[in-house]
């Protein structure tokens, strides 16, 4: 739970546009997500990093510890249910932000990138290094994720002791 939690409150803080330019991201567009997690730096065994990657078909889900793979799942996804997860993303408020300041080291980080076809067209990155990060749609976003994969959490568990 801790994990889906922060899982959850990355993609909140990524959201926000901490006093840049935003400008509005073009929803209709959207024919792929990549939401990206890393842990901080610490031991191999701890270490988690996890991709999710969402089209309209399928929800591809994969778990690393630095250089190896621990988890690899895809999931079918119908045309609907992505189009609805699209509708929802774009109802948090999500600002497109113009100018991405370097990333902090030794700092959880979180991106999401969005694509056309295979052409990205908005990325968003954020870092958690212990403090407190806003959730300005924490139940909305929790309700989203769970919605989407309700076995984030359960899955990144399995590759414990791995």
């Amino acid at each position: 739970m801790k994990i889906l939690s922060l899982f959850c409150a990355a993609l909140s803080a990524l959201f926000s546009t901490c006093g840049k330019e935003p400008s509005v991201v073009d929803w209709q567009q959207v024919s792929k997500v990549v939401y990206r997690h890393s842990d901080p730096s610490i031991a191999p065994d701890y270490y988690r990093s996890y991709t999710l990657t969402v089209t309209a078909n399928s929800i591809e889900f994969q778990v690393n510890n630095y250089s190896e793979t621990l988890l690899s799942k895809s999931f079918t996804l119908s045309e609907e249910s992505f189009r609805s997860f699209v509708d929802k993303l774009s109802q948090l408020g999500i600002k497109k932000v113009k100018e991405v300041k370097s990333i902090s080291t030794g700092s959880s980080t979180m991106s999401l990138s969005l694509y056309h076809g295979d052409d990205e067209f908005f990325d968003a990155y954020s870092t958690h290094g212990g403090g407190n990060l806003s959730l300005p749609h924490p139940v909305q976003l929790q309700s989203l994720i769970d919605e989407l994969l309700p076995s984030l959490h359960d899955l990144i568990e399995q590759t414990r002791g791995n």
